[in-house]
């Protein structure tokens, strides 16, 4: 399954509580089919997502689910992953 990164240039605050929740998504298959595999957030405020998915509008699809609004072009394939 292609691995994607999606970039949120301005997250709302996150409780602690929304943290915990996303934690326990990490590693499931979701709507769309698109499964979290890590999620990192900025103290200014922004938010990088990296996911499976079938492809990046699934990607979106899934975002919106959950309130998150992603355009296409936020949504990035990944070629290499060095870790």
């Amino acid at each position: 399954m292609p691995l994607y990164i999606d970039f949120h240039a301005k997250m709302p605050s996150v409780p602690q509580e929304a943290l915990n929740e996303m934690r326990k998504e990490i590693g499931k298959v979701g709507p769309q089919g698109v499964t979290s595999v890590e999620a990192v957030f900025t103290k200014d405020g922004q938010a990088y997502c990296l996911s499976e998915a079938p492809n990046p509008d699934a990607v979106c699809r899934a975002h919106e689910t959950k309130g998150l609004k992603l355009e296409k072009g936020d949504v990035h394939e990944i070629t290499a992953r060095l870790t």
